[in-house]
């Protein structure tokens, strides 16, 4: 692993890992832990204690899972500064039933929520920036003894959302949600009060707030507690909901979920799996077309009545293992009454990944049904296809 940030004698080493020692021109040994860099799949299970590469990340929750998953106790996730961009939607991460974690060195902006912590008990936050969420920066669900979210703890902080009208606002006393920005007024007005210490926190860049024991906040409404998580409305997850899909393929019927030989078509949902570049991913629907010359698979979903900016997510890939000479099709159609229009037709061959975001606007305000469908254009082998957590937002 080579950052490439130093150099020594013409040489360039790699310090984005912990070696041991505090010199960072030396290079790594064996003693070096390396770095998780992240790929553009979300839903990332974490049970031992990790850290990210630096960087930016642009990577969606499909399906309101959570980009980082924490499932263990008595870790911690060390971001060392990496930046996690969402696409308004979903969560950054989320540490579910685990206790005594730590999560530290994390930039979060551009999700519903930045951090959910649920059910979980003594989770400490540290020199996190956790801005530009839509719903709540940090959300508890049946949580206790957490640290690092109050100013006067001084650990984390928060910043406004970087969009709309408030953008050019500091956040106040390091922790505020993006709905709730004071205005001028309302600002001047707190003036009168019992003053606050404040710190000015920069996008994007770890800042520290100002130690303060005697101040009393209320609880800011970016960190309020939650008594149930929903999915963002709208959002339809066609990984959970294609088992209401009518599924056939060249060669007959297919029913979801079956053991049924798979050279007549497979259409079955995967927890999680590992895809055809090596990265392990959760919430598949695995869709592998018929063994034939024109082989192919398809699900008809359900009726759905569309909005006003529908669009269509997921990214396309096969499982590892897959032959490489394989050559596939994904489709995306629309049946708008008796009349069935082809959207997108994205050729899929070799081992890397490909995201798909398809406008549906053309749609809008109608009741239709959405079709997936894989075609084997070339190959006479297993092509197990998959879909990476399918979403539909109306």
């Amino acid at each position: 692993m080579d950052d490439g940030s130093h150099q020594q004698t013409g040489r360039v080493f790699n310090e984005a890992c912990d070696d041991g020692n505090q010199d960072n021109t030396d290079g790594c040994t064996t003693k070096c832990r390396p770095c998780l860099q992240l790929g553009q799949m979300g839903n990332i299970e974490i049970t031992t204690d990790t850290d990210l590469c630096p960087g930016e990340y642009h990577m969606d929750d499909y399906g309101d899972y959570g980009v980082i998953i924490i499932k263990a106790s008595g870790i911690t996730l060390n971001g060392h500064g990496a930046i996690l961009i969402g696409e308004g939607r979903g969560v950054g991460i989320v540490n579910f039933r685990s206790n005594n974690v730590i999560i530290k060195n994390c930039t979060i902006k551009g999700y519903d929520v930045g951090i959910r912590i649920e059910n979980a008990s003594n989770v400490t936050l540290q020199q996190n920036l956790i801005c530009g969420n839509s719903q709540r920066n940090i959300e508890l669900i049946d949580a206790s003894d957490i640290h690092g979210y109050n100013p006067s703890l001084a650990t984390t902080t928060t910043c406004m959302g970087l969009q709309g009208p408030s953008s050019g606002q500091i956040a106040k006393a390091g922790i505020i949600s993006s709905q709730q920005a004071p205005t001028s007024s309302q600002a001047s007005k707190s003036r009168t009060k019992k003053s606050v210490p404040r710190t000015a926190v920069k996008p994007f860049k770890v800042a520290q707030a100002p130690m303060s024991t005697s101040s009393k906040l209320s609880k800011p409404k970016s960190i309020q507690q939650s008594k149930s998580t929903k999915r963002p409305a709208g959002m339809h997850s066609l990984y959970i909901e294609a088992q209401k899909a009518r599924w056939v393929s060249k060669s007959s019927k297919v029913v979801f979920n079956s053991d049924r030989v798979p050279r007549f078509g497979v259409a079955k949902s995967l927890s999680k799996g590992r895809l055809s570049n090596g990265d392990i991913a959760g919430k598949l629907l695995l869709t592998q077309p018929a063994w034939a010359k024109d082989g192919y698979i398809q699900g008809e979903f359900p009726a759905i009545k569309l909005g006003r900016k529908p669009h269509f997510k997921t990214i396309v890939t096969m499982l590892t293992g897959a032959h490489p000479s394989t050559l596939l099709s994904f489709d995306v159609l629309i049946r708008d009454g008796k009349r069935i229009t082809v959207v997108t037709q994205q050729r899929f061959s070799g081992t890397k990944p490909i995201p798909l975001n398809v406008n549906l606007s053309r749609w809008k305000g109608k009741t239709i049904r959405l079709i997936l469908r894989v075609r084997l254009l070339k190959g006479t082998k297993p092509a197990p296809a998959v879909w990476v957590n399918p979403s539909l937002r109306t």
